[in-house]
């Protein structure tokens, strides 16, 4: 059920974050105090997260009971929080419960314009080049990302200017918020706890795409036309359109590649705007890269700055990151957890690779490797050795009866269930020119520093 954000903020002081831990959740309770109120939470276990908010004078509990918002106004619960979590309970009845999603389209909404970037895949890196073209342009954009910026220090930054944001998919989140202008990446099966079948996904996203049309007075859809999912859910709506085939407005024209890093000529409607040589590795970012082109570009940036932006972005934390070396085999961590991801990030790195391709991959939620189990299968083709941990089980439990076990047999790989035996196993085999490549979007990144020198 829905609550009136504002009025349940009116009468609150002190704001309660349940699973606060998260990248999304700890970047919202830091902007909250920033807007005044006293701010607490919990969570489960200890993160990178929870320390930056404990060094930030942020109270963070580990473990969840009714005792802990006791005392609070309000409480703020992310979309992995069961609704039989004892904070819950004891706030519902009582105090206003509040989704994050709620609570971000609360945060976004005085703006006079908001960016939304949605899809499958892709999200967090498109956001985070929007987010530093405008302040490469010398604007003070707003912004809430999934994955920290290098540039800003953290996930998020609350500036003046217009509000950028990643729309998550996960639990029809994103239709809580109000973008002016709306990015479709891709519209793929994910999140298989929630969406039964594609067309749900696309259902999903078909709405989403209208939100600017019944809240801006200049609203704007922009949708990737290589994208069939995308493409399908957008159908019959008013769309830019991105991408590298003929027919759409924004294109990618004489692609370059050379070591994984792409560059690539962007032409707007037949005429050249100017040349992208961003410093991303990986086919895939072609077309994130046209995204934050097409959004920026709508939103009146001049091209030369748009194109200043995407040549000097470095990219974001866990995508495609070296992580340092061990025996001449050079380490490098990538929050690929979908099998379409997977592929992309396997496939750039085999093309970069002297010698083997390494790879340990922690699948993410029980749900997803049951649904997409033979997806899975076929992502590490080009994989010469293949390490498969445990399933990071998130928010979920184990309904499904899938072991990560026969994954690894299917896949043609060796089934190493704990960190320390993944690597273990990849010491006794990486050599000077392999490439390690160290998969999910878990705690599977703190194997770089297992194995590293």
């Amino acid at each position: 059920m829905s609550v009136n954000v504002e009025n349940a903020l009116n009468n609150a002081h002190k704001v309660f974050f349940v699973g606060i831990g998260g990248v999304s959740m700890s970047s919202l309770a830091v902007m909250m105090r920033r807007l005044g109120y006293v701010v607490g939470g919990s969570d489960t276990a200890e993160s990178t997260f929870t320390d930056m908010l404990t060094r930030s004078g942020i109270p963070v509990t580990f473990g969840h009971s009714a005792e802990n918002v006791r005392g609070y106004d309000a409480v703020v619960y992310s979309g992995a929080i069961h609704a039989d979590n004892p904070e819950l309970k004891s706030a519902r009845g009582n105090i206003p419960v509040i989704s994050r999603a709620e609570l971000l389209g609360y945060i976004m909404k005085p703006y006079r314009r908001r960016i939304g970037i949605a899809g499958s895949h892709g999200k967090s890196t498109t956001t985070a080049l929007t987010a530093h073209i405008y302040a490469r342009a010398g604007l003070d954009p707003a912004v809430m990302c999934g994955a920290e910026m290098p540039e800003f220090g953290a996930a998020y930054t609350l500036g003046e200017d217009t509000f950028i944001f990643e729309a998550c998919e996960y639990r029809d989140s994103f239709l809580s918020f109000y973008p002016s202008t709306a990015v479709i990446l891709n519209a793929e099966l994910d999140h298989t706890d929630y969406f039964a079948d594609e067309k749900a996904i696309e259902r999903s996203f078909s709405e989403y795409a209208r939100i600017p049309f019944d809240t801006s007075d200049d609203p704007r859809l922009i949708v990737c036309a290589d994208d069939d999912g995308a493409m399908r859910a957008t159908a019959g709506i008013a769309r830019t359109t991105f991408g590298i085939g003929d027919g759409a407005d924004i294109r990618a024209e004489n692609i370059r590649e050379k070591n994984g890093i792409v560059s690539f000529d962007i032409s707007v409607n037949g005429t050249t705007a100017g040349t992208a040589m961003p410093r991303l590795v990986g086919h895939h970012n072609i077309y994130n890269v046209l995204a934050a082109f097409s959004a920026t570009y709508s939103e009146g940036i001049p091209t030369d700055k748009i194109i200043d932006g995407i040549n000097s972005f470095y990219g974001i934390a866990r995508r495609f990151e070296t992580k340092g070396t061990y025996r001449g085999a050079r380490i490098i961590i990538d929050y690929a957890h979908h099998p379409t991801e997977l592929q992309a990030t396997i496939h750039t790195a085999a093309n970069m690779c002297h010698r083997r391709l390494i790879t340990v991959f922690e699948p993410h939620t029980y749900s997803r490797t049951a649904a997409l189990f033979d997806k899975f299968i076929t992502s590490f083709g080009e994989a010469d050795v293949r390490f498969f941990t445990d399933i990071y089980s998130a928010r979920e439990t184990n309904d499904t009866g899938i072991n990560p076990c026969d994954l690894a047999y299917a896949a043609d790989g060796i089934y190493t269930p704990s960190y320390k035996e993944a690597a273990d196993a990849v010491r006794r085999t990486a050599d000077d020119g392999d490439i390690i490549l160290i998969l999910g979007a878990g705690t599977i990144e703190h194997l770089a520093e297992m194995i590293g020198e």
